[in-house]
Order: C-alpha cells, then sequence, then structure tokens
C-alpha cells in the first residue's frame, strides 16, 4: 500500500509539472512548421511537406547542428514569421 501512494504521488507530479518530454530542438521545429503552416505566401504543398516525419528529422538534426548554441532555439521559439527565423539562423552563423 505505501508503495502505491509513493507511485501515485510520483505521477501526479509529473502530470501536474507540466513535464514535456520534446527536446529543445523538437519544440523549435514544431514551432517553425505552425508558423510556416500560418504564412499563406508558402504554397500549401510545401506547408505540408513541412509535417512529414523524415522531413521533421531532419529540421531537428539541422536545428542540432545550428541553433543550439547561444540562446538559438529561444530565437526561434519568440518568432512570430519565417523571416524571423532567418533572422535567427544568420545571427547563429555568425558565431
Amino acid at each position: 500500500m505505501k508503495y502505491c501512494a509513493v507511485i501515485l504521488v510520483g505521477v501526479a507530479a509529473f502530470v501536474f509539472s507540466g513535464c514535456d518530454s520534446r527536446t529543445e530542438c523538437e519544440k523549435a521545429v514544431e514551432h517553425i512548421i505552425k508558423v510556416a503552416s500560418e504564412d499563406t505566401s508558402i504554397p500549401r504543398a510545401d506547408r505540408n511537406a513541412m509535417s512529414n516525419m523524415s522531413n521533421r528529422k531532419e529540421m531537428i538534426d539541422q536545428c542540432e547542428q545550428s541553433f543550439r548554441p547561444a540562446g538559438g532555439v529561444d530565437c526561434v521559439l519568440k518568432a512570430k514569421t519565417l523571416q524571423d527565423v532567418d533572422k535567427c539562423r544568420a545571427k547563429m552563423l555568425q558565431k
């Protein structure tokens, strides 16, 4: 019985803590896809292709290489447009 209580408390803490198992780059890529999906200047086929799992994996790999250091992910998560994302990328390439 004591173990059940410990497990329940642990599960409740996990649920209520808002624990997110996604990596920083997964969050950034999801945000980029969301921003792109709202940009009507991008053809629908291109917007849909971004959600393809192989494309998503490639984007995550690019993020790991380009955006991880020095606040790049934070910059991307604040981006409101794809132009903002491009500015983040340019900023990271300068470093």
